[in-house]
């Protein structure tokens, strides 16, 4: 179990290394792969929260509607997120399995 997590992480990303690494005991190069999906975390709850105030349809400077970019960075850091679970060889935790 690892006892202190990087200042950067959010609450979110915090929340989800304790769980990750309750049962586990991660190598230095394995903890800092957890620090990163973690942090992919976190900007997955900002880039959420922005398109939930701005809605997923704003306008560019020419006044043109376009996609939300946080649709997109949602996209981008949920393929990261599993990618670094992929390396860390992290399935399912028993909190999802209920």
């Amino acid at each position: 179990m690892i006892k202190k997590f990087p200042e950067y992480l959010g609450p979110a990303g915090a929340a989800w290394c304790r769980a990750a690494s309750k049962n586990c005991d991660f190598q230095d190069r394995e903890r800092e792969l957890l620090f990163q999906a973690a942090s992919c975390l976190d900007r997955i709850v900002a880039a959420e929260a922005a398109v939930r105030e701005h809605g997923p349809v704003t306008k560019d400077r020419y006044d043109s509607l376009k996609t939300n970019p946080g649709i997109v960075q949602i996209r981008d850091f949920r393929r990261l997120f599993l990618d670094y679970c992929k390396a860390l060889k992290i399935v399912q935790f028993e909190e999802d399995k209920k």
